[in-house]
C-alpha cells in the first residue's frame, strides 16, 4: 500500500509518520511514498521548517520528498474562530470557544474547512499519483475543539474520497483516540526526534544576534532562514497547543526535548 503522509512539523504528525513506517502495518506493506506540508497562512508558519528537518531525519537518503503546498484561506474572517489566520495570535483569546450545531465546544483557533480542503487536495494527489491512502496526526482526546479532527468526520471523509476518486483512498488516523502522553510514549519507543517538532501557535522571537555561533555550531541543516526558524523562535508556553504538549510530557515524566535543545526553561 502506497501512502501520502501529511506532515505539518508538529508532534502529532511526526508521530503518525513514524508509526506509518513501523506500526500501522508491521508486514511492511505500508510504504510512505510522499509527504505533504500545507501553508494556509497560519501564525505558526515556522512549523514548516520543522517539517523540512523531520523529513531529512526520517529519510536521510532523500528517498522520501516533502512537497510544500500553499492554500490561501484569505476568505476566512478571523473573528470568533480562525485565530490561527491572524497576523499574531493572542494566547488568552486563543483559549476561547464557541458552540457548534450539536452543542460541542469549538476552539477559537479552529480554521473552518481546513481539513476538508486539505484532505480533498491530498486525495486528488493520491488519485493522480496512484497512491492508496493518507495518514495524518489528527487527535480528538486532549484537545478536541476541532470538528474536523473527530473520528466521525474522518470516517466520512474516508468514504467521500473513495466515492469521489477513481480508486479507493483510505484515511489512516492512528492517534485519534490517544492522549498526548500516550502519543509521546509511542513516539519515543519509535525514536521520533521530538526536539525537532513544533507545536506552539504563537512563536516568540528571541534575538540571539542572527546567525551567531550558537546557530552555526548547532545547526546541521542548510539555509539561513531554516536555521533562524529552528533557533531564534521559542514556544510561548501560553497557547492551548503549548499547554497540551506540556501536559503530555509531564504525563510521561520527562522534559520536553524541544526545550532542552533550545535552552528554554519550562514555565
Amino acid at each position: 500500500m502506497k501512502v501520502l503522509a501529511l506532515l505539518s512539523g508538529g508532534l502529532d504528525s511526526a508521530t503518525a509518520l513514524w508509526m506509518a513506517r513501523d506500526q500501522i502495518d508491521p508486514s511492511g506493506d505500508f510504504e510512505v511514498s510522499l509527504a505533504v506540508s500545507f501553508f494556509y497562512g497560519q501564525t505558526h508558519r515556522i512549523e514548516r521548517s520543522y517539517a523540512e528537518v523531520l523529513i531529512q531525519l526520517y529519510s536521510p537518503s532523500h528517498a522520501l520528498r516533502l512537497q510544500n503546498i500553499n492554500i490561501p484561506f484569505d476568505h476566512i474572517q478571523a473573528n470568533e474562530v480562525g485565530h490561527l489566520l491572524r497576523p499574531k495570535l493572542d494566547p488568552a483569546e486563543a483559549h476561547g470557544t464557541v458552540k457548534d450545531h450539536i452543542g460541542e465546544d469549538v476552539s477559537a483557533t479552529y480554521v473552518p474547512g481546513r481539513n476538508i480542503i486539505m484532505l480533498a487536495y491530498a486525495g486528488s494527489l493520491c488519485d493522480s499519483l496512484g497512491l492508496d491512502a493518507i495518514v495524518g496526526g489528527w487527535n480528538a482526546v486532549d484537545y478536541s475543539g476541532y470538528p474536523d479532527c473527530r473520528p466521525a468526520f474522518l470516517a466520512t471523509m474516508d468514504e467521500a474520497l473513495t466515492l469521489g476518486l477513481r480508486q479507493p483512498c483510505r484515511i489512516f488516523h492512528p492517534l485519534t483516540g490517544l492522549t498526548k502522553g500516550s502519543i509521546i510514549r509511542r513516539g519515543l519507543a519509535l525514536g521520533v526526534p521530538y526536539e525537532w517538532t513544533w507545536s506552539c501557535y504563537g512563536p516568540v522571537y528571541r534575538d540571539i544576534g542572527g546567525m551567531t555561533t550558537i546557530v552555526k555550531d548547532r545547526n546541521p541543516w542548510d539555509g539561513k532562514k531554516l536555521a533562524r526558524d529552528l533557533w531564534e523562535y521559542i514556544p510561548c508556553q501560553k497557547c492551548p497547543s503549548c499547554e497540551v504538549r506540556a501536559k503530555g510530557f509531564k504525563e510521561v515524566g520527562i522534559e520536553d526535548p524541544l526545550f532542552t535543545r533550545l535552552g528554554v526553561e519550562p514555565a
